[in-house]
């Protein structure tokens, strides 16, 4: 047995010798939020996320630490550490990581012991003894504590509403999955940061979505002498900007109601340092539509092929210019007035069919319906509904107002806004709502179109259009 082996057999032992004294004084100490997956006897396969209170190990009281850290053994083990490879290397260091903003310096063996210690009861909490989150939670920090590791792993998660489908993981490329996790998972992120999992839906109604984005990230360590200034290196891992593309994908691709709404930094072996529960707000948030229409793995595999299909097109002419209408497209369902979703959508639209600033709202008709329409009679219906859609479009655009809510009936009403067609008030309600979905619908089966042909730029010219 080598010394760092007799090393790992001696903290198992303290922290051993620690459970009893700390369940004694668990009760006093303040808590947190914790989920944990318990199975729903009504319903077969279900399972209910409950809410627990656990002590938050970090608020340790001082006669407790007085009592743990005081004795004989814990002394020895104390200097065991101070004389040990990679933990002596880090003595009197600050160890950083910059992409998070996280640093920590440890001044003695007894630091060390007391964070490990804590990072257990995190992982295990103060009841039996878990001999594997031990294990967990001791490799990962040989990693973290030994300067010739020049990076720490994080895993990167965030969520994805809607998606449903037989599949337990779907890799995009890049280092991206889509995975489909436990409830017992589920629960776990959610006690890293509880915004992750859990996201309310209508009043007091709570849904916990299982499918999330899975990205393994290598982040910059630098440990570096006491007192020496950190070069800040700023946010290298650039996900935020990622996942916005990402989210415009999904939405264009394949559905307009999924959406990621936050991202987290796990670091599994040491759940509750400073980068576990750091999550960022993306610029748009999750659109819940009523119904809760799910999407199939048959889409899903569908639309690996397609996200894969348009990156490769990167750099192609009108590449650019797609990108910025798809983002368009999926930023517009966050207005909370309907008919500027669908001014929106329109403009989305033009900036993928029209590439100039004459006769837009001729271009547009004719080479939507041009291209999507199969006869006649569903030309002449695609034109009329893109008419109406541009008239909606300019209104909004320009200061108007559109009656596009039942509820604002007698505002409407005083502006003289809602007499709509043959006595109906609410036409024009009506009228953009169901735009809505129809151009939205011309919207993404072009989109298809023009990344099934490998195609970022139409030559309308060439068909005198």
């Amino acid at each position: 047995m080598d010394k760092k082996d007799k090393l790992k057999d001696e903290c198992s032992l303290f922290i051993r010798k620690c459970l009893p004294d700390i369940r004694d004084v668990s009760s006093t100490i303040s808590t947190i939020p914790r989920f944990f997956a318990k199975a729903d006897r009504l319903k077969n396969g279900r399972h209910k996320i409950i809410e627990t209170a656990p002590p938050n190990w970090f608020q340790l009281p001082k006669e407790l630490k007085d009592l743990l850290y005081k004795t004989p053994d814990t002394q020895q083990l104390a200097k065991q550490f101070e004389k040990t490879s990679p933990f002596t290397k880090i003595l009197n260091k600050e160890i950083t990581i910059p992409a998070l903003g996280q640093s920590a310096t440890y001044t003695s063996g007894m630091d060390i012991a007391n964070t490990i210690l804590v990072s257990y009861l995190f992982s295990a909490g103060c009841g039996k003894w878990n001999r594997k989150k031990f294990d967990k939670v001791w490799n990962d920090f040989q990693t973290y504590f030994d300067p010739a590791s020049k990076t720490i792993e994080y895993f990167l998660y965030a969520p994805i509403v809607n998606m449903a489908g037989g599949f337990k993981k779907i890799d995009l490329g890049d280092g991206v999955l889509i995975r489909r996790l436990t409830e017992n998972q589920v629960a776990n992120l959610a006690s890293l940061n509880s915004n992750l999992a859990g996201y309310s839906v209508y009043h007091r109604t709570t849904r916990w979505t299982t499918c999330f984005f899975e990205k393994r990230m290598e982040l910059e360590k630098i440990i570096e002498k006491d007192n020496t200034p950190i070069v800040e290196s700023g946010n290298r891992y650039n996900w935020e900007s990622s996942l916005n593309e990402e989210v415009s994908l999904l939405r264009c691709l394949l559905n307009e109601s999924i959406s990621v709404t936050t991202f987290s930094f796990i670091r599994d072996g040491f759940p509750r340092d400073g980068g576990g529960g750091v999550f960022v707000s993306l610029p748009w948030r999750a659109r819940f539509p009523d119904g809760f229409k799910n999407i199939g793995i048959k889409e899903v595999r569908c639309f690996k092929k397609m996200r894969s299909k348009f990156l490769d097109l990167h750099g192609d002419p009108g590449w650019e210019n797609v990108a910025i209408s798809m983002r368009r497209y999926a930023v517009a369902w966050e207005n909370p007035f309907m008919s500027d979703i669908l001014a929106d959508i329109v403009a989305a639209l033009e900036q993928l069919v029209v590439d100039s600033k004459s006769e837009v709202s001729y271009k547009l008709r004719t080479r939507v319906a041009y291209f999507l329409g199969k006869s006649d009679a569903e030309k002449i219906t695609i034109s009329k509904n893109l008419n109406d859609a541009y008239g909606y479009r300019s209104n909004v655009f320009h200061g108007g107002y559109v009656f596009d809510n039942p509820i604002e009936l007698e505002g409407a009403r005083r502006m003289k806004r809602a007499k709509g067609k043959k006595g109906n008030p609410f036409h024009e309600a009506n009228e953009v709502n169901r735009l809505i979905g129809s151009v939205s619908g011309y919207y993404r089966d072009i989109l298809k179109n023009m990344i099934d042909q490998s195609k970022c730029k139409i030559s309308w010219e060439e068909i005198a259009l």
